[in-house]
């Protein structure tokens, strides 16, 4: 009988979810933003700045959103950490171990509201290491996701100590 053995495989890092900015991480996008949201006087379910400046505003929007998925950053979490990345390439800007991520602090920016978008801080428990996802689209539910992501690689890691206790 062959016995359970752990597949290469199985130890490599598997991506949960993926996360794109939204053009409100460049400055561009935080005036379209900004401007989208100058006139909060509502007509209907939009707004009079809606109205007046969507418009004009669109071609720029729409290219700035292209560039900025073609060449910007984007967010993976994976079942390890959570890591800052090239769009293009994959290659890693900065990362953040999931069992270092202690607090994830949210700031809601007044020209990210228009792209219901916000900034999150992973903080490690000494404070001393960071790492900011800016414009995250639904930023509430993405944090969401990197505490569950936390949560379970902490008992994921409980369950493997306990398993090579018991072998030991």
């Amino acid at each position: 009988m062959k016995s359970a053995t752990l597949d290469p495989d199985a130890a490599a890092e598997r991506v949960i979810r993926i996360y794109y900015p939204s053009i409100a991480s460049n400055p561009v996008g935080r005036l379209i933003g900004t401007l989208m949201e100058c006139i909060p006087i509502p007509i209907g379910s939009a707004r009079v700045s809606n109205l007046i400046f969507g418009l004009p505003l669109a071609p720029i929007g729409a290219l700035l959103y292209v560039l900025l998925k073609a060449f910007g950053e984007r967010y993976a979490v994976t079942d390890r950490a959570v890591r800052r990345e090239s769009a293009l390439t994959g290659s890693p800007n900065g990362a953040m171990p999931l069992e270092s991520v202690d607090q994830i602090d949210l700031r809601l920016r007044h020209c990210y509201r228009f792209f219901r978008a916000g900034d999150l801080i992973l903080r490690s428990n000494d404070d001393r290491a960071t790492l900011k996802l800016i414009a995250v689209p639904y930023a509430e539910a993405v944090r969401q996701t990197i505490l569950e992501a936390c949560e379970a690689r902490k008992q994921t890691d409980a369950a493997i100590k306990q398993i090579e206790r018991r072998k030991g």
